[in-house]
């Protein structure tokens, strides 16, 4: 592969000029590296949810607790369990990056490779770390618009509790965590389950049923430190998520339409410290997605449907870190993929898609440098195919603090590419084996000012994207469009009230190069508001407010013309 010979020649420069150290106390961060980093040493930055945060936002929800967020909008289809999509900064929701805990939650099987974050619980959550902006020169396909890692708790301790709510609504979650001698484990279980209500506005029915969802998260983990400097660590992880849905249109309300998502992943870690500067890690993933649509006939429906979409990964990622002298962090990953899916529906439109699979070989280098007040990140990464073949992306940062004024300059510019899914390239009637991948460039100049008890923060973003894939009788590459918008965000703390303020504004101007329009569903403006108080040492209040501006969006009775949908504003209490 010729990308590996320029790997090894970079590999070579950058170790012949490094010099990094983390202060104990920062911050660590996961995500921006793909290894523990203090925060304060990185120039890509990173927003982090912690536990609390989550806690504090409307019902203890991922998806509230992520919409908070600037720059980032959060759709939910249905009910509790009804698909959840993120948007970061106006890109399309599959074009971000979801993991728990470094796993992949992007589905294979599914048309455009998206993923579905109702099937995460927030009580096994410890926080949630989000970089917007293309990270594919980290990694690599799916990651064009930003990364989402959720990490879940791993500290020992026992924890159980026990909730309900209107709607027949009730949860519950228990998770324990020890350990014996060098021999650890863990053991956790999220429910979730309501009667629901109706999803349906118009019903064909005089008495719309209601629309219950189920929803259960296990996992399981055992470790064992085999000598001061090895470490091993099995984990495994499931879901099951059920929902009853109703039609679009007409009949609407339908009584016996239900939805079932399974998600089975297993992991194995080891890690050894091969010297006081020098950390291996590999990791071996597989992981299984099976999604399930029955609508069995009614007085509306003359005959029964259903579906079923499967989806596997399989992963296994070689990582070395190195810590060269005081100021520098260099990093060598090089991953190896199979992904497969197959499916069949029966009913109106019957159909058979045979297994199909692909393969990709990815290698990446990433180096964290810091110079007294100034930092540098710089990732390139080269990933192989099956079809298409060899892509190159890259993203490079700078931050410059400011120490006695508390002002941080930050910059990046970066490429991010999605390869086209499985069905889009093997789909026997709308497939093709043509399409090339969707590809992206971004630069992106903020500011942030510190002080005593908050922050505020101002960000200009310009993002291009390539070859989009869309559908015109079959999958082709149709669109090109850009993106370029401004954040304006702060953060700030009461300490006499015990209270803290967050809020967010966000313009947005979308256009289609194709036609000269403005893409649907993006709003230009939207506003969020968040206020927490502690009223006493255990309970905290919090109320929030989202205002969504004018967007175009495509006419209900003409699909060929599109209109303007009001703007709206709604709280949570």
């Amino acid at each position: 592969m010729k990308f590996l010979r320029y790997f090894c020649l970079l590999y070579s420069f950058i170790a012949s000029v490094n010099t990094w150290s983390q202060s104990a106390d920062a911050e660590v961060t996961i995500t921006a590296t793909r290894y523990p980093s203090a925060k304060s040493f990185l120039a890509v930055p990173v927003t982090v949810i912690s536990s609390e945060e989550l806690e504090h936002s409307w019902g203890g929800n991922v998806s509230e607790a992520i919409r908070s967020t600037s720059g980032i909008d959060v759709v939910s289809a249905g009910g509790s369990s009804g698909q959840t999509s993120v948007f970061i900064r106006g890109a399309q929701s599959h074009h971000v990056l979801v993991l728990i805990d470094g796993l992949e939650l992007n589905d294979p099987s599914q048309p455009n490779r998206g993923f579905d974050l109702s099937s995460v619980q927030p009580s096994l959550v410890e926080k949630i770390e989000i970089i917007k902006g293309p990270q594919s020169g980290l990694y690599g396909s799916d990651a064009m618009a930003g990364v989402i890692n959720i990490i879940t708790k791993k500290k020992q301790a026992t924890e159980i509790s026990l909730g309900a709510g209107s709607n027949e609504a009730w949860g519950l979650m228990g998770r324990h965590q020890s350990s014996v001698g060098r021999l650890r484990y863990g053991l956790g279980v999220a429910i979730k389950t309501s009667r629901g209500l109706s999803a349906s506005k118009t019903s064909a029915y005089p008495r719309p049923e209601s629309d219950g969802s189920t929803n259960i998260n296990g996992s399981m983990s055992l470790g064992f430190v085999v000598t001061p400097s090895i470490d091993l660590e099995w984990r495994h992880k499931m879901n099951i998520n059920k929902a009853d849905i109703d039609d679009l249109g007409v009949p609407g309300d339908d009584p016996n339409n239900t939805y079932k998502k399974t998600t089975k992943s297993h992991e194995l870690r080891a890690q050894a410290n091969i010297n006081e500067n020098t950390d291996l890690q590999v990791y071996l993933q597989k992981s299984h997605w099976q999604s399930q649509n029955v609508d069995l006939s009614n007085d509306m429906v003359e005959f029964d449907e259903s579906s079923e979409f499967i989806g596997r990964l399989s992963k296994n990622t070689f990582q070395v870190q190195h810590l060269w002298g005081q100021f520098s962090q260099l990093s060598f990953i090089f991953e190896s993929e199979v992904e497969s899916m197959k499916s069949w529906s029966v009913g109106a439109l019957s159909s058979t898609f045979s297994k199909k699979e692909q393969k990709n070989t990815g290698m990446a280098i990433v180096q964290n440098l810091r110079l007294e007040d100034l930092k540098f990140n710089l990732s390139l990464r080269g990933d192989q195919f099956d079809s298409p073949s060899t892509h190159l992306t890259y993203r490079f940062a700078t931050n410059y603090e400011i120490k006695k004024s508390g002002v941080e300059v930050h910059s990046s510019l970066g490429t991010g590419f999605k390869r086209p899914s499985l069905y889009q390239l093997f789909e026997p009637t709308y497939g093709s084996l043509t399409l090339k991948n969707e590809t992206s460039k971004t630069w992106e100049l903020g500011v942030n000012k510190k002080y005593k008890l908050g922050s505020v923060a101002l960000n200009y973003f310009d993002q291009q994207y390539f070859d989009l894939i869309g559908f015109q009788t079959k999958y082709i590459n149709i669109q090109r469009v850009s993106i370029r918008g401004i954040e304006f965000s702060g953060a700030h703390e009461a300490v006499a009230l015990s209270s803290g303020f967050l809020w967010s504004m966000t313009y947005l101007n979308p256009k289609d190069h194709d036609t000269g329009k403005t893409l649907l569903k993006r709003p230009r403006f939207s506003a969020k508001i968040k206020y927490n108080i502690n009223l006493v040492e255990a309970l905290t209040y919090s109320v929030s407010l989202v205002h969504i501006g004018d967007r175009a969006d495509i006419d209900p009775s003409d699909f060929l013309k599109t209109v303007t949908l009001g703007s709206y504003t709604f709280t949570h209490l």
